[in-house]
């Protein structure tokens, strides 16, 4: 429910997707999720120079 509410989707409705599809409620919302308000994953951030 917590990263649900830092990417800003409901968490009431992300939980119940998630527990009523079970285990392709997981699946989705791992591969749809949205990126957290106000950050991006950029790959060049964590790379060694």
């Amino acid at each position: 429910m917590r990263d649900a509410h830092l990417r800003g989707r409901s968490p009431f409705v992300v939980a119940f997707a998630v527990i009523v599809f079970f285990p392709l409620g997981l699946i989705a919302w791992l591969y749809f999720r949205p990126d957290p308000k106000g950050k991006s994953f950029d790959l060049d951030d964590y790379r060694e120079q």
